[in-house]
């Protein structure tokens, strides 16, 4: 869930970064890259020869199947699945019909209550994800019959999955949805758990992304119980806060008033002993959208004292950020007023502890860092030149220096582009330590905001050999829909610095369009300076585009190449037939 997601960006106060992995409906989650030792053998296995050499098989998998409460049939499904990953991944546009046959499957009704019915769930589901990713909006009232099947009788991860599909495929049906789901809602279930764990709260998300301001009446009446401004004892229980606070927060997104007045006022006062401060962070990230909430986010950038409060310090660094990026060219009055007043007022709390003092208790970099993209943006030349030492750093791995180059991206930074595509380059050898919070998938975002700047930009595509999986499979989704010219030259050079995981992987992707780089493969593999894992990978590479290794090479291989020859030897056998079935068409 979330490979290939987009669209619920838009949403504040109340999304989740979504798993960065490919997607695997019913919350399985596993790589579509294999390690080649386990997956080359004589079959033809689309992890060891790609989608393009197992389009056949990749096609027969997606052919219906006819399921059984008493039989075994999880093989089958499992390939079929892991052919509607590939398909979304590579923007297979030929895999949509079998594909809307699968969304549609029937449901006998033998079948319910047993694990078949599951298998066919999450077959839909699978089936949902990769029309959405493959754009097929056709397949919308399909998918919402889906959403309507799983909350009743379905795993809470498909129904969320599913509903991340409509989000993508058309984000006012899915609006249109949640409404309806969050009517069926009991008043007195705010926890809103899903069977299976999923909470019901991401009904949320296409609504505010819609900004569908028809879901106010629910969103009202799910929030009724309680004047989050008022003081006193609240009337929500502690275990219901989380999910008032995410509905409060809906509201916000929408403008409701007269709750975003009084909200308002709050922030700019003392908000002390009221459900503001029990929500103080979910409502927060709704603000940043109007140049009205300057004085606002700076009053919760920080403080000078033991009374910092980090959590909402990241949020309101967010949020400026966010604000600054939206007024990003524009030269109207208002637009000047508010980036002075940034700028003026970052500059007033630049001293402070969290910011500026390395031996404070309150200090972390990424408060350095998100500090100085916020008054770079505002117009400090200074400031600038800070973020560029950020995310220039060549031996970081934590995440900062790729958080960095990721601000500069999003607000447009003079150089930013530069710094991204130097960033990721130097990327490919080492994975970040740091995972979590503020670096969580800091590189996929990095890759992704790259890609949508530079479209085709070749530099980008060093991702494809990255040494983080998650990284290179966004890269091969990327590179799948775009593949720049001289892609070829970039990733193969990259790849000289590579792990040999990355090397193997990028050297797959690259096989998947075009000539497959075929020239610069064969170039490498009669390379006896190059790494001896990158020529094995390509001699691979070059098997899988029918062009078996030579028999003396076969017959007396290197030992440090000898399990590459050797697979590639497999290859070669493995899709002989195939290409003398095509040479007889």
């Amino acid at each position: 869930m979330g490979a290939l997601a987009a669209g619920v960006a838009a949403c504040v106060g109340v999304c989740a970064a979504g798993d960065a992995q490919a997607h695997w409906s019913a919350s399985y989650r596993r790589s579509l890259l294999v390690e080649r030792y386990l997956t080359c053998d004589d079959d033809i296995d689309v992890a060891c020869v790609g989608p393009v050499a197992a389009a056949g098989s990749l096609r027969a998998a997606l052919a219906p199947i006819v399921l059984a409460p008493d039989r075994n049939d999880a093989a089958a499904v499992e390939a079929a699945r892991e052919a509607a990953v590939w398909a979304a991944y590579t923007d297979d546009r030929s895999a949509v019909p079998s594909l809307r046959a699968m969304l549609t499957m029937p449901l006998p009704a033998a079948l319910r209550d047993t694990h078949a019915e599951f298998e066919v769930h999450s077959l839909q589901a699978e089936a949902a994800y990769a029309l959405a990713a493959l754009g097929d909006r056709s397949s919308t009232d399909a998918v919402v019959t889906l959403l309507r099947e799983l909350e009743v009788h379905g795993h809470g991860s498909l129904w969320a999955d599913t509903l991340e599909a409509l989000t993508r495929l058309d984000v006012q049906a899915a609006s249109r949805y949640a409404i309806g789901f969050l009517a069926r809602l009991e008043l007195a279930d705010m926890r809103m758990s899903m069977p299976g764990g999923s909470s019901q709260l991401v009904a949320l998300v296409p609504i505010v992304a819609a900004h569908d301001r028809a879901a106010l009446g629910e969103l009202r009446r799910l929030s009724a119980g309680e004047d989050a401004t008022a003081h006193g004892e609240p009337r929500v229980p502690l275990t219901d806060a989380h999910a008032f606070c995410q509905v409060l927060a809906a509201r916000l997104s929408l403008g409701d008033e007269p709750l975003r007045t009084r909200v308002r006022k709050a922030f700019s006062g003392s908000y002390s002993g009221t459900m503001v401060a029990t929500c103080d962070a979910a409502l927060l990230r709704t603000f940043g959208d109007d140049v009205a909430d300057v004085d606002i986010l700076l009053r919760h950038v920080g403080r000078d004292d033991l009374g910092f409060d980090a959590p909402m310090s990241l949020v309101a660094y967010d949020r400026i950020i966010a604000l600054l990026a939206r007024l990003h060219g524009r030269s109207d009055a208002a637009s000047r007023r508010a980036r002075a007043q940034l700028r003026e007022g970052l500059r007033a709390r630049s001293g402070y502890p969290h910011v500026a003092q390395r031996e404070h208790r309150n200090y972390a970099p990424q408060f350095e860092l998100l500090h100085h993209a916020a008054l770079a943006a505002a117009g400090d030349v200074d400031a600038l030149a800070r973020v560029t030492a950020f995310a220039d750093a060549a031996d970081d791995r934590s995440g900062l220096a790729d958080l960095a180059a990721l601000r500069a991206l999003q607000l447009q930074l003079p150089g930013a582009v530069e710094l991204a595509a130097a960033r990721l380059a130097r990327d490919v050898a080492f994975a970040n330590d740091e995972r979590s919070g503020i670096f969580a998938g800091a590189r996929v975002r990095l890759l992704e905001a790259l890609v949508a700047q530079r479209p085709d930009d070749p530099r980008w595509a060093v991702a494809l050999v990255d040494a983080d999986i998650e990284v290179r499979e966004h890269a091969l989704a990327a590179y799948s829909r775009h593949a720049p010219a001289r892609s070829c030259e970039v990733v193969l050079a990259a790849a000289r610095d590579a792990t040999a995981r990355g090397i193997d992987d990028g050297l797959l992707a690259l096989t998947t369009r075009g000539d497959g780089c075929r020239p610069q493969l064969a170039w490498i593999a009669a390379d006896t300076d190059a790494r001896d894992e990158l020529r094995g990978m390509a001699i691979e590479a070059l098997a899988i585009l029918g062009v078996a290794p030579a028999r003396a090479l076969q017959r007396h291989p290197p030992e440090r190449l000898r399990s590459h020859v050797q697979r590639a030897a497999v290859i070669s056998r493995s899709l002989e037939p195939l290409a003398r079935r095509r040479t007889r068409r």
